[in-house]
C-alpha cells in the first residue's frame, strides 16, 4: 500500500468540499490502484487528507494524469498557501471495520525518536487494545522520515469522548509510557464531519 497525506489551510470549506465530491465523480474511476481517501476539516479550518494507493508506481500515475493537474490546480483556489503533501510507502492499517462508516475521525500526528521501535509498538498497542474500544471501527497509520500520522475512524464522537475518558486497561501502563516516550510534538485534528470516499463510497 501506498500513501499521500495532504495537510493545508482552507480559506473555503463548501468548495473544498465540493472538490472532493467532484473527484469521486468524475476522477475515480480512471485512478488506476486508488483504494480510499480519508479526510476532511477542523473546526479551526485546517485540511488533512490521506488517500491510499495499491501501489507507490499507480499513486504516480495518476498524478501524472492531466485531468489529475487540472483538478489539483482547482483545489488550490480554496486554500491558503501551498499544501503539505508527504508520500510514503510505509503504512499500517489496524482493525478490520469499514473505515466509510465513522462518524468521526481524529488524525493523530507526530514526531518519533526511533521509527523502528515506535512502529513495533504502535501495532502491539492497536493489536491488544483496539478490541477492548468497540467505538474504534479501524485507523491508518503512515510513517515517514522523523514521524508519523494516523487516521483513527471511530462510530461517532460522542462515543469516541466516552472511550478516550476511561483509564488505561491494566497491563497497558508500561507500553503507553514506551509509546509516549517515544513521541513528541503531538497534534490532533479532529473531524467532525469526515470526507469518506471509496470505490464503493462517495462522500456526502
Amino acid at each position: 500500500m501506498f500513501a499521500q497525506f495532504i495537510a493545508a489551510k482552507v480559506s473555503d470549506r463548501a468548495a473544498y468540499t465540493e472538490h472532493m465530491r467532484h473527484w469521486h465523480q468524475e476522477q475515480s474511476e480512471r485512478a488506476d490502484g486508488w483504494l480510499m481517501g480519508i479526510g476532511g476539516v477542523t473546526a479551526e479550518g485546517k485540511s488533512v487528507m490521506m488517500v491510499l494507493f495499491e501501489s507507490e508506481e499507480q499513486a504516480r500515475r495518476n498524478s501524472d494524469r492531466p485531468e489529475q493537474s487540472d483538478w489539483w490546480r482547482a483545489l488550490l483556489t480554496c486554500l491558503e498557501g501551498t499544501p503539505e503533501v508527504i508520500d510514503s510507502a510505509v503504512v499500517d492499517r489496524f482493525g478490520s471495520g469499514d473505515l466509510m462508516q465513522a462518524g468521526f475521525v481524529q488524525f493523530m500526528r507526530g514526531q518519533v525518536q526511533d521509527q523502528g521501535r515506535a512502529r513495533q509498538l504502535s501495532q502491539q498497542m492497536n493489536d491488544d487494545f483496539m478490541p477492548m474500544r468497540p467505538d474504534i471501527i479501524g485507523s491508518v497509520c503512515v510513517w515517514y522520515p522523523g514521524g508519523f500520522v494516523e487516521a483513527v475512524c471511530f462510530t461517532s464522537e460522542a462515543e469516541a469522548r466516552r472511550g478516550e475518558s476511561q483509564p488505561v486497561p491494566e497491563g497497558f501502563t508500561e507500553l503507553w509510557g514506551q509509546m509516549e516516550a517515544q513521541t513528541t510534538n503531538l497534534n490532533y485534528y479532529d473531524l467532525t464531519a469526515p470526507v469518506l470516499m471509496s470505490r464503493e463510497h462517495s462522500p456526502a
